[in-house]
């Protein structure tokens, strides 16, 4: 398929490879260096009306899409090489990934390699949770991986502190827990349910 490009500051953006109800992951160039880059691009009306026009909610999204999400650094996290805002879109700029965890086959790789993508997973998580930080949507769709099979947890759309008792309902339905939909959980350990249906639908 042939790509056009157009530009973004200082890189070239092409064809979609990802998308969400808010946002499209398009493959990119860095201008000078040509370097293979991914380039998330939010809307921020659309995020708007997918948070049915709260604005705390809105806010909160806003932040760990645009901050937060940028200020993680660990290893086994997918990285925000940078944020360029505009007043209607956000763009993160990342590494480009080989896909995601649904094009790996449970049944068709090893026990190592599911024991290492699981330790990366957990790794990621146990990152956040040590900085009081949950994600609340792990799910099969956020582990990018590359091209050596290691996992990369993404998507920083739900990041919240969880210093207390969250009330948001938020989360995507099928791995969310079940005392997020009641609007009083711990995060912390919401995440790690999400993770027990991750690796069960994984399997």
């Amino acid at each position: 398929m042939s790509q056009v490009f157009r530009r973004i500051h200082e890189y070239y953006v092409g064809n979609q490879i990802g998308y969400g109800s808010f946002s499209s992951v398009r493959c990119a160039y860095q201008k000078d260096t040509f370097e293979e880059k991914a380039i998330k691009m939010i809307s921020k009306k659309r995020l708007f009306e997918k948070c049915r026009h709260n604005s705390p909610i809105y806010n909160q999204m806003l932040y760990g899409e645009s901050t937060l999400g940028s200020l993680l650094t660990h290893p086994r996290i997918a990285k925000i090489k940078e944020v360029i805002q505009t007043d209607g879109q956000i763009f993160q700029v990342m590494d480009l990934y080989e896909g995601d965890l649904r094009q790996v086959q449970f049944d068709t790789i090893n026990m190592k390699k599911i024991l290492i993508i699981v330790d990366d997973i957990l790794s990621a998580i146990e990152y956040l949770h040590m900085n009081h930080i949950c994600h609340r949507d792990i799910k099969i769709e956020n582990i990018l991986i590359d091209s050596n099979g290691r996992a990369f947890l993404s998507d920083f759309s739900f990041l919240s502190f969880s210093l207390d008792t969250l009330h948001q309902i938020l989360g995507s339905v099928g791995t969310t827990a079940p005392e997020v939909f009641d609007g009083n959980y711990d995060g912390l350990k919401a995440d790690i349910w999400s993770f027990g249906i991750l690796h069960f639908k994984w399997r």
